[in-house]
C-alpha cells in the first residue's frame, strides 16, 4: 500500500470493523465529523456534528485543541480583497480559557454571528473607496471628517451570514462592503500545537489507566513516523525516547492509530503492513476501546490544525 492510492471510507471501515467493539464502529463517524466541520461549504449536519465534537472534547478535556481554529487567530485577510487587514476583538467568555459552546459555534461560522474588529487600511485606499461608494449610493461625504495618517485603524463590525461577510464601518455609518470569500488566518505555530498536545496527553495518562499492564512496548517499525516532518518529533518523543511518560499501552495505541490517520490524510508513504495494523488495533481495542477512540480523535484534530483547512466554514488557515 502506498500514498498513491486515495483513502476511502471503506478502507477505514474494513480496518476498524474487524474488531468487534462498539468504539471501533465509531471511528469512521468521528473522521466524518471532523471532515464535515472543515468543509468549505455550509452543510445542514454541521451544527449537530459540532455539538457532538464539543461534548466529547469537554468530557475528555480537549478544548485546547478545539480552540486552534482559524477564527481564533488574527489578523484576518480576505482572498478577494487587497486593501484591508482585520483584527477581531477578543471574545468575552465566562471561562477565561475557552469559549462557550455557543461562541464556538459562532467561531466556526455554523450560525450567524457578528465580531467587533479593527480594520487596517491605507488612507489613500480608504478615501478612494469611500468616494466611489458615496457616489454610487448617493451619500454625502465630508473629506474633512476623514481620519488622518497614512495607515488607518478603523472600528467596524464583521457580520457573518452563511455564506458571506458584511463589514460595517462606524464612520461613515453608511459605509459597508461585502466579502464573498472566507477569511484567511495564520496557522497556529507548531510550538503552540505541541503545548496543547502535551496538555491533553497529561490528562489522558490519568484517565486511561491500565488494569492489564503491558510490561514494555517497542515498535516493530517506525518508517511511517517521518511522513509529516514536524510530527516526526512527536513520534520520536512518544515511541522511542518516551519523553512524554506514556504507558506502554498508550504508546502501542499511538503506534497503530497514527499510521491510519496518515493514510486517511493521504500522507502515508512507503509500504504498510495491513495485517500488522489490524492485529495491533484489535489488541488495543481489546485492552481499552475508549483509549483508541480518543487517540483517533486527537490525531485527526492535530492533523487538521497543522496541515488542513482548519475547523469552520467562515475562514481557513493560510497555506
Amino acid at each position: 500500500m502506498s500514498n498513491q492510492r486515495e483513502f476511502t471510507e471503506s478502507w477505514l471501515q474494513a480496518l476498524t470493523l474487524c474488531v468487534n467493539h462498539e468504539k471501533a464502529r465509531a471511528i469512521r463517524p468521528w473522521m466524518t465529523t471532523i471532515q464535515v466541520l472543515s468543509a468549505s461549504e455550509v452543510l445542514p449536519e454541521q451544527k449537530d456534528e459540532a455539538i457532538k465534537l464539543w461534548d466529547y472534547a469537554k468530557e475528555h478535556q480537549l478544548q485546547g485543541l478545539l480552540e486552534l481554529i482559524p477564527a481564533h487567530n488574527s489578523p484576518w485577510r480576505f482572498e478577494d480583497d487587497e486593501n484591508f487587514v482585520f483584527t477581531p476583538a477578543p471574545i468575552q467568555s465566562s471561562d477565561p480559557l475557552y469559549p462557550s459552546q455557543s461562541q464556538w459555534l459562532e467561531l466556526l461560522g455554523i450560525v450567524p454571528c457578528s465580531f467587533r474588529a479593527t480594520a487596517r487600511v491605507t488612507s489613500h485606499d480608504w478615501t478612494t473607496m469611500v468616494r466611489k461608494l458615496a457616489i454610487r449610493r448617493n451619500k454625502p461625504m465630508n473629506v474633512n471628517a476623514f481620519p488622518t495618517g497614512n495607515i488607518l485603524d478603523l472600528a467596524c463590525t464583521l457580520d457573518w451570514t452563511p455564506r458571506s461577510w458584511t463589514i460595517r464601518f462606524e464612520q461613515p455609518d453608511w459605509m459597508s462592503i461585502e466579502m464573498e470569500s472566507e477569511f484567511l488566518a495564520p496557522r497556529p505555530s507548531f510550538d503552540l500545537l505541541t503545548e496543547r498536545l502535551i496538555d491533553v496527553l497529561g490528562t489522558a495518562k490519568e484517565r486511561f489507566t491500565s488494569k492489564s499492564p503491558l510490561s514494555n512496548f517497542n515498535p516493530d517499525s517506525s518508517n511511517w513516523t517521518t511522513c509529516i516532518d514536524e510530527f516526526s518529533q512527536w513520534h520520536r518523543e512518544a515511541l522511542l525516547a518516551d519523553s512524554y511518560g506514556l504507558s506502554p499501552w498508550m504508546r502501542r495505541t499511538w503506534n497503530c492509530v497514527w499510521p491510519v490517520i496518515y493514510r486517511e490524510r493521504n500522507r502515508l508513504k512507503g509500504p504498510c503492513d495491513l495485517a500488522y495494523l489490524r492485529s495491533e488495533l484489535k489488541a488495543c481495542f481489546d485492552h481499552s476501546p475508549s483509549l483508541v477512540e480518543w487517540m483517533f480523535v486527537v490525531a485527526r484534530l492535530a492533523c487538521e490544525v497543522h496541515i488542513g483547512r482548519g475547523l469552520g466554514t467562515a475562514g481557513d488557515f493560510e497555506a
